[in-house]
């Protein structure tokens, strides 16, 4: 455990399900996660957000947390499974020429991805009637989880952009997006900790969804570890990884990890 502290530098973390609690529709870091979050500095450890959530919505969070007591905020914000912002005297700017690069890369991808899906949309409006929210840049699906319907909404899509390389389906609850594979939660997280000079092996990333496990999976971060409810496969891979699976749920699990990776045994 010692060898573990010594070696953990940074701590990147979900959002939703595993580190925010909600007063209605807002979101705010959990009590007990920012309680262990301030006391990161004591270690001389940072922490970063890896949500798919957009910008706005992190900067939002991160406010209102501040107003409920976070005193160590982010040294950066991973946002929509692909872009960096970086923290700079109180703001979060973006990591360039990254961002830049990202957003070519995703606006191409999603321009074939929108061709590929066109003969399907209006059946699958018709049979699942999802939140369908398509533009430049991004393709993303909302379809309800009810009778394994997202399941199979995901394997058409997929079958769909089959002919696409460099294709991924990411999943969180209902939410369904396509991705180019050179982005993800895993491949940004790599990014940015070589922007700060951090490694695999400083790194620890806890999550608790299917759009987590290429964070999680042991090749982003060499420590991991997910809440007592995460989704089986983030269970699995997590297990796999030789990383720690809460005894409880949520938040709390997401609490338990890092007392037991940086804090016990101090």
């Amino acid at each position: 455990m010692h060898a573990v502290k010594a070696s953990i530098r940074l701590v990147c973390i979900d959002f939703d399900g595993t580190a925010v609690d909600y007063d209605g529709e807002h979101a705010f870091i959990h009590p007990l996660m920012a309680d262990l979050l301030n006391r990161l500095p004591e270690r001389k450890i940072r922490w970063c957000v890896n949500s798919g959530r957009s910008v706005d919505d992190q900067r939002r969070i991160i406010r209102l947390s501040q107003a409920r007591g976070l005193e160590h905020p982010p040294c950066a914000l991973l946002c929509s499974e692909a872009f960096i912002f970086r923290e700079d005297r109180g703001e979060y700017v973006s990591s360039e020429p990254w961002n830049s690069h990202a957003w070519i890369l995703l606006r191409r991808f999603h321009e074939r991805v929108q061709r590929a899906i066109a003969p399907r949309l209006e059946d699958w409006k018709e049979r699942y009637t999802p939140d369908v929210r398509i533009g430049e840049g991004f393709t993303v699906f909302c379809v309800s989880t009810e009778d394994g319907g997202a399941d199979r909404f995901s394997a058409e899509l997929a079958a769909a952009v089959s002919g696409i390389p460099h294709m991924e389906i990411t999943r969180n609850g209902g939410w369904v997006v396509v991705l180019p594979d050179q982005l993800g939660k895993g491949n940004v997280l790599k990014h940015f900790y070589r922007e700060i000079r951090g490694s695999r092996e400083s790194t620890l990333a806890i999550g608790d969804h299917l759009n987590d496990v290429s964070m999680l999976n042991g090749k982003a971060a060499k420590w991991v570890g997910c809440p007592g409810d995460a989704e089986p496969a983030v269970l699995e891979t997590v297990r796999g990884a030789g990383g720690h699976v809460a005894s409880v749920a949520g938040p709390e699990g997401t609490a338990e990890v890092i007392r037991r990776l940086v804090f016990e045994n101090a």
